[in-house]
């Protein structure tokens, strides 16, 4: 899959990639909070060999000038229901939230879902009211709230 937006790409995940995305993402108490925990090393490793390298799940978010690693994002099969179609989702080092990336990513994302005809969808832990806002700025719509989902906890579905 290749999305790209103005400023950010999602590129192919690779071995040495791991490193950067520890740093900034993996290993940080906040940037992790909502989704799921801060991982230790091993646990981070496991992670990204089975979801980046092995199932393909995630790529990499990269600045499209100088491919600087900002974080992880992917578009992987979703199942809500009666519903079923595709999930955006994006992760970002805290040193670039606020600067607009994460709603541009999503806006790529929900694009090459519709572009491929399918429903798109997304989850926020109820708390994360920054995602929850970049959800809705890029025309979601709240489905269901507080859905204990497995592996993930708490998550209200958003549609588009």
């Amino acid at each position: 899959m290749k999305i790209k937006s103005q400023r950010l790409e999602l590129i192919k995940p690779e071995l040495e990639h791991f490193e950067r995305l520890y740093e900034i993402c993996f290993s940080d108490t906040e940037v992790m909070k909502y989704v799921g925990k801060k991982f230790s090393k091993s646990e981070a490793k496991e992670f990204y060999e089975k979801y980046f390298l092995e199932f393909q799940e995630f790529e990499v978010l990269v600045l499209k000038k100088n491919q600087e690693i900002i974080g992880y994002g992917g578009v992987c099969e979703f199942e809500f229901k009666e519903f079923n179609g595709l999930e955006l989702g994006y992760v970002l080092g805290k040193e670039y939230w606020g600067l607009g990336y994460a709603t541009e990513i999503a806006k790529a994302q929900l694009d090459f879902i519709l572009d491929l005809g399918k429903m798109a969808f997304a989850t926020a832990h109820p708390k994360n009211f920054g995602s929850k806002r970049i959800l809705e700025k890029i025309g979601m719509k709240r489905v269901d709230s507080g859905v204990n989902m497995v592996g993930r906890g708490l998550r209200d579905v958003y549609r588009f």
